[in-house]
């Protein structure tokens, strides 16, 4: 007893309800389709056998001029070409020709085209005899084969020309029928489809209706609840399908739904309790920062401290010890400047010089800056701290535990349309993995840490990219370890970028 209530819970299941529904539209449809085009074939069928005929005598009649023309080539010139081609052309005779009639009937079309296949047997026959005769020199069969085979393709031209005109009116006079029918097809088959159209929709709309009507009120509840009205149930349907499974968990879902949101409430209360006393945390934790910031050294200070220190050692007429300091003074000034500000090349190429001598003072002469740097280059305009932590760069990593000189190749060419700028050592190299790590994949593997503030090259190629709104800014090359690096920056020639 059980098994069989089972069995009628599953017939009456949507899964099965949709296949019913399926079947029975898909067969009417397919069935009305089968019949329309079983007969839209029959018809476009018989269209398209009306003009074969009339196509396969003017193929005939083109072979058969191919063949005159040839022939009358090969008597002239005894060419060897016009001979392979007269035989190529007979062959293809050949298979035109098996489609005309060779039976006596009394359709004069029929017998017509008898006698054009006969006609053509006896052409080709002279035609080969006056071959014959060329090839053996006999001048007087030949010149009279010749003749007669003139005589026939004209015989043989006019009788294909006529027979083609009957026929083709013929045909037309079919064509004509035919598409008659066919109209009269498209019309029947035209009424046909939308009768089983409207069919097909109150078949469904009936079979749907009990299918849907469930699924509207569900939505529906589904829909109040959405907006907040929690207390809302939805009738629970006597239908035989997962629909009514759906309803009953619905309903349990929105009874534990209010017991989580009660709960929520009370969990939201103390959390907010909670956060209010950490904000309170973060406001004095802000607070002791903004004293410790307050309490750092004042840049106006310090610059004020350097040069007064110049001037001493100017007084006291120590040059070295003046322009040392006078180099710090300067290298300070523009490295806290705010970071989007926009520079020249040439005010970059400056700091380089900065830097590089305040360095050389620490290692005794070391550092080796080699510069190249075209007058158009040094107008170009490039975003403040690029070369500087590039130039920091290349002697933090590229000559890291490396003793002795180091020499660094500064250079700004203008070329086609960009003016390039490279940076170039011959420390310790770069892997093409890590090139790739720093251009593409947006990693941090080089950090450049003390004077350059932490500015990272992923960092400074991001700057570029943005600033000079194009993807292949900068390019790092590097034949491998203990090669050297080279950092290129490539700078459009363009009114914008330019001072």
């Amino acid at each position: 007893m059980n098994r069989k209530k089972q069995r009628r819970d599953q017939f009456y299941t949507i899964q099965v309800k949709l296949c019913l529904i399926f079947l029975i539209t898909f067969s009417c449809v397919f069935f009305v389709n089968l019949c329309i085009y079983a007969n839209l074939y029959d018809k476009t069928t018989q269209v398209d056998q009306t003009y074969t005929s009339n196509a396969n005598l003017m193929k005939l009649q083109k072979n058969l001029k191919q063949i005159q023309v040839v022939f009358s080539d090969y008597l002239n010139t005894k060419d060897r070409n016009a001979l392979k081609e007269y035989y190529d052309c007979v062959n293809t005779h050949q298979e035109l020709a098996q489609y005309l009639n060779e039976d006596v009937v009394d359709d004069q079309n029929y017998l017509m085209e008898k006698n054009i296949k006969n006609m053509a047997d006896s052409y080709l026959d002279v035609t080969s005899q006056a071959i014959e005769a060329k090839q053996g020199r006999n001048i007087e069969k030949y010149h009279q084969y010749y003749n007669d085979a003139t005589t026939l393709y004209g015989y043989l031209d006019d009788s294909i020309y006529g027979l083609n005109n009957l026929q083709f009116h013929s045909n037309s006079e079919h064509y004509q029928s035919l598409m008659d029918s066919m109209r009269f097809s498209e019309t029947s088959n035209l009424i046909i489809m939308m009768i089983t159209g409207i069919i097909n929709i109150v078949v469904l709309l009936v079979l749907t209706r009990n299918l849907t009507r469930p699924l509207k009120q569900l939505a529906w509840t589904a829909r109040q609840v959405g907006q907040g009205h929690m207390e809302v149930r939805m009738q629970i349907p006597n239908t035989k399908d997962e629909i009514r499974i759906v309803a009953e968990e619905f309903n349990r879902m929105v009874q534990s739904l209010r017991y989580y949101i009660q709960k929520q409430k009370e969990s939201l209360e103390l959390e907010n309790a909670m956060k209010e006393k950490e904000i309170l945390m973060e406001t004095h934790l802000k607070d002791t920062q903004l004293k410790y910031l307050q309490a750092q050294i004042n840049p106006h200070f310090l610059f004020n401290t350097l040069n007064a220190g110049a001037q001493l050692a100017m007084m006291e007429e120590a040059d070295e010890t003046y322009r040392y300091i006078h180099k710090v003074s300067e290298f300070f000034r523009y490295n806290i400047k705010k970071g989007d500000e926009i520079t020249t090349l040439e005010k970059e190429i400056q700091l380089v010089d900065n830097y590089v001598y305040i360095l050389n003072v620490r290692f005794s002469n070391e550092i080796i800056l080699e510069k190249q740097i075209d007058e158009q280059a040094a107008r170009a305009l490039i975003p403040r701290m690029v070369l500087q932590p590039l130039v920091e760069n290349c002697i933090k990593h590229g000559y890291s535990d490396i003793k002795g000189e180091k020499r660094i190749y500064l250079q700004a060419t203008r070329e086609d349309s960009c003016v390039c700028v490279s940076i170039r050592d011959e420390g310790k190299g770069m892997s093409p993995k890590r090139i790739r790590e720093i251009t593409s994949e947006g990693l941090r593997p080089v950090e450049l840490e003390g004077e350059s503030r932490g500015i990272g090259l992923d960092n400074l190629i991001g700057r570029l990219k943005l600033f000079y709104e194009q993807e292949n800014v900068v390019e790092i090359t590097s034949s491998g370890p203990g090669e050297g690096t080279e950092i290129s920056i490539f700078i459009p020639w363009e009114e914008r970028y330019y001072v």
